[in-house]
């Protein structure tokens, strides 16, 4: 039954989410192009007439200018269609009137959390390997891709091998949960919102918004208590005892809080 909640939520992204994504890739590959067509004509003028060729060929290129305008209003259209997407179905389906046949599906309410959660985490977790491709569309058409695997091997020839391994593990596991915790966040500041009688989506961004002073407060503290490598462990720390509290906590309202009048 978990695999059915899974496959469902995912339908219920939208193919268009998918083909926005496509765009945006798409656009992102042609302007990185046109940004190596612009790099190449500042570099091919003499000194005098750098601004002249610079303004013409900004005049002459107007879809170079189209491009960069759309890039820009895709990435954010992705950015909030993500959250969009993330929010409406988690309230929709728990805290409206579908919430009453949610609850009544023959599962846990653990699996029903943990299937819109690993969903949600994919949608963050994609949105990021578009961010990837925008950067690479951005620097390859400069640099070869020799280049870039050379400086990386030097970088990583200069950490100590006994301890790159481990910090890079470290690092990218910290970075993975904390992105399933930026969903959890959210889903336990819609689920605070739900505790009010009234103007519970208000509540929500209410609560969403003093959850991230005070963890923004608490990282603050840590970067100034903590350096380099023990930063990074505690930071680590922190984020599994927040994964651990904020899971907790979401389920809990659901399970014995649920007021879907």
């Amino acid at each position: 039954m978990f695999g059915k909640l899974l496959k469902y939520e995912i339908k219920s992204i939208g193919k268009w989410y998918l083909g926005l994504l496509f765009i945006t890739s798409l656009v992102a590959i042609a302007t990185g192009n046109s940004v190596k067509r612009f790099i190449t004509t500042i570099e091919t003028s003499s000194y005098n007439y750098v601004g002249y060729q610079v303004g013409s060929y900004l005049r002459d290129n107007v879809m170079f200018l189209f491009l960069l305008a759309a890039l820009f209003g895709l990435l954010i259209a992705v950015t909030i269609a993500s959250y969009v997407i993330i929010i409406r179905r988690f309230y929709a389906s728990l805290f409206s009137r579908q919430g009453y046949l949610t609850m009544t599906l023959p599962v846990s309410t653990h699996s029903i959390l943990l299937s819109k959660l690993l969903v949600s985490t994919l949608l963050f977790i994609t949105t990021y390997l578009l961010f990837a491709i925008i950067i690479l569309a951005f620097v390859l058409p400069h640099v070869e891709w020799s280049e870039v695997v050379k400086v990386f091997s030097e970088v990583m020839s200069k950490v100590p091998p006994s301890e790159s391994t481990f910090w890079f593990i470290v690092w990218n596991l910290d970075a993975f949960l904390s992105t399933i915790l930026a969903v959890l966040w959210i889903y336990l500041a819609i689920s605070i919102g739900q505790l009010f009688n009234t103007y519970r989506v208000l509540m929500g961004f209410v609560s969403y918004g003093i959850i991230w002073l005070i963890l923004t407060l608490i990282s603050f503290l840590l970067a100034f208590t903590f350096t380099d490598g023990s930063l990074i462990l505690v930071d680590l720390v922190m984020t599994i005892v927040g994964l651990i509290a904020s899971y907790i906590a979401t389920h809990a309202i659901i399970k014995h809080k649920l007021n879907l009048e």
